[in-house]
């Protein structure tokens, strides 16, 4: 890694660079080597340590139990700080240890970038090593702030320009199965609820959008319509592959590379977030006979993103628990929204989530666990010429709304209020919607823009299976007035992406009405003598709804209707 001195670019104190390799590790600073010694090795007591820890950490993930291993997940900590340094070596040991002395009295942190030989060293936990004279890990030491980095990488780059609003994409899966008879399901409200409360601490300074698809098609479609600083993926993962969803909400397991196909733009390429367990572990190659060849390993998601050209990725090495990976990102992105460097903001987060576990005495000390990965300096994208322009919202040029986590939107201006329908559309008056083959299908009405829509995702995934049934019938959205019925109506109705027309109807209605909807909605489609007589009040309505699901390919044709109650009162709806 080339170690630039302080900058515009880059304020503050130069980061220094430990090298761990199999023949040789070195400690330096710049151009400069501080301290040399003879190379890293993993002797059988480091390896079990880490594996121990592991195996409680997967438990935990799995269950949220605690799992006997015979040490206390603390004392395996400690444990394994000091083995992690003798495996390092005295000499690159001692020059740290003065250099983060010299620091202190300075006052300012010690920024240390590790780059581990890939392969077993560099799927290590290193942040876990504890200097001379200290108990406290790098991890949470107070002068020292580690990140891992790869040869010619750089530190992660800050906000360009500084001072503007730090632009967050969120992507979150949660597919219709879980992807194991172990795993839990994620609780994807409560995430999105601590990445809206950590964003409204920096007022005015972060832009929140969240995907109510957790598909790399809905993260393409996002970054294509506005680009963003950080996309931010929750889900489950396994070595090698995060486990998304498809159009149809079930699991499609991602590769880095799918991965990166969806973040690169014309834009410039986001930094990457990823919540999942396992995310940053190397990928142990099978079959290969020799042990000690570290060819054996593959690049773990986070190793290749960067590789690939994403400028910083945070994952985690272990299994973890969603609840701290949640607390921890929300109260990073709160520092970085702030002005904070990557390196501090993380810091910051795992010293804080560090002193509320101590304070609630929780057994599972999690601290190691998120890494963060400097990529090569980051350079802007090129538009791909073969790529088709992205289908825009109408309301995309608007302010995004302010959501709360629940799925309660306020609505920007210009856009229509969450639970009133136009009301310049009258009463039997259609809104037809034909799509030209080879053409992408407009934007639905009442949509708010692309990720505004913040929460309620087990109701969405509820009424699109109901849609999807080919057995079943329409759809009632009934509450309050207020809580947002007619944007979930408008964001069901894209996700669900019908080509067919789109009839919208408005106040008291009768079986005439929505017939004669349909037909007009239905006259530019087809021929067929039957459209003239579902308009005909002379005709009994079965017989009108029978050519009705005739001419409109009855398993793809659904209603969906919203409709207010009023808290207090008996009767009708108002709507």
């Amino acid at each position: 890694m080339s170690d630039d001195p302080p900058s515009a670019a880059h304020p503050g104190p130069p980061h220094w660079r430990l090298r761990i390799g199999a023949t040789a590790v070195t400690l330096g600073v710049g151009t400069r080597t501080v301290a040399e010694g003879p190379g890293a090795g993993v002797p059988f007591s480091l390896a079990e340590t880490v594996q121990a820890l592991h195996r409680t950490y997967g438990a935990a993930a799995r269950s949220g139990r605690r799992r006997s291993t015979g040490v206390p997940p603390p004392a395996l900590t400690r444990r394994l700080g000091g083995l992690l340094a003798e495996a390092v070596g005295e000499h690159a040991v001692r020059a740290l240890t003065a250099a983060s002395r010299s620091a202190e009295v300075k006052g300012h942190g010690l920024p240390l970038v590790i780059e581990a030989e890939p392969g077993r060293l560099d799927s290590l936990p290193w942040e876990a090593l504890t200097l001379p004279g200290s108990p406290t890990p790098l991890a949470l030491h107070p002068t020292v702030r580690p990140y891992r980095g790869f040869g010619g990488h750089h530190a992660p780059p800050p906000l360009d320009p500084p001072g503007r609003s730090l632009r967050l994409l969120v992507l979150l899966a949660g597919p219709r199965r879980s992807p194991g008879h172990r795993e839990p399901l994620l609780d994807l409200d409560a995430e999105t609820a601590r990445l809206a409360a950590a964003m409204s601490r920096v007022p005015g300074r972060a832009d929140l959008r969240v995907l109510s698809s957790g598909s790399l098609t809905a993260l393409r479609t996002a970054l294509a319509e506005r680009p963003a600083d950080i996309v931010h993926i929750v889900c489950h993962a396994r070595p090698g592959e995060l486990l998304l969803e498809d159009g149809a909400g079930d699991r499609e397991p991602a590769t880095a590379d799918a991965l990166w196909q969806a973040v690169r733009g014309a834009a410039g390429v986001p930094a990457v977030v990823l919540a999942g367990c396992s995310t940053a572990s190397p990928v142990n190659r099978a079959a290969v006979p020799d042990a000690g060849d570290h060819s054996r390993f593959l690049p773990g998601l986070a190793q290749s993103l960067t590789e690939a050209g994403v400028p910083a990725v945070v994952a985690m090495s272990a299994p973890v628990r969603d609840t701290y990976a949640g607390a921890l990102m929300a109260r990073m992105y709160a520092g970085l929204a702030g002005g904070r460097p990557w390196w501090e903001a993380l810091h910051d987060a795992r010293v804080e989530q560090e002193r509320l576990r101590r304070a609630a005495d929780d057994w599972l000390p999690e601290w190691y666990v998120p890494l963060l990965y400097a990529g090569p300096r980051h350079r802007p994208g090129k538009p791909d010429p073969t790529a088709a322009p992205p289908v825009r919202d109408p309301a995309g040029s608007a302010a995004p709304p302010v959501s709360d986590p629940a799925g309660s939107t306020t609505p920007p201006r210009n856009t229509p209020p969450g639970d009133t329908s136009p009301e310049d559309t009258p009463r039997g008056n259609t809104s037809p919607r034909h799509t030209p083959p080879g053409t992408a299908p407009p934007q639905a009405p009442f949509t708010l823009p692309l990720g505004a829509f913040v929460g309620r995702r087990a109701h969405l995934r509820l009424a699109l299976n109901v849609l999807a049934d080919a057995g079943g019938g329409g759809l009632v959205v009934q509450g309050v007035g207020g809580v947002g019925k007619t944007a979930f109506v408008g964001e069901l109705l894209r996700l669900r992406a019908s080509s067919g027309p789109l009839v919208l109807l408005k106040g008291p209605l009768g079986p005439d009405d929505v017939l004669r909807g349909a037909a007009d909605a239905l006259g530019g489609r087809t021929d067929d003598p039957r459209l003239r007589e579902l308009g005909n009040p002379e005709r009994p309505w079965p017989a009108r709804l029978a050519d009705l699901a005739h001419l409109t390919a009855a398993p793809g044709v659904r209603g969906v209707r919203t409709r207010r109650s009023t808290p207090g009162r008996t009767g009708r709806p108002g709507r």
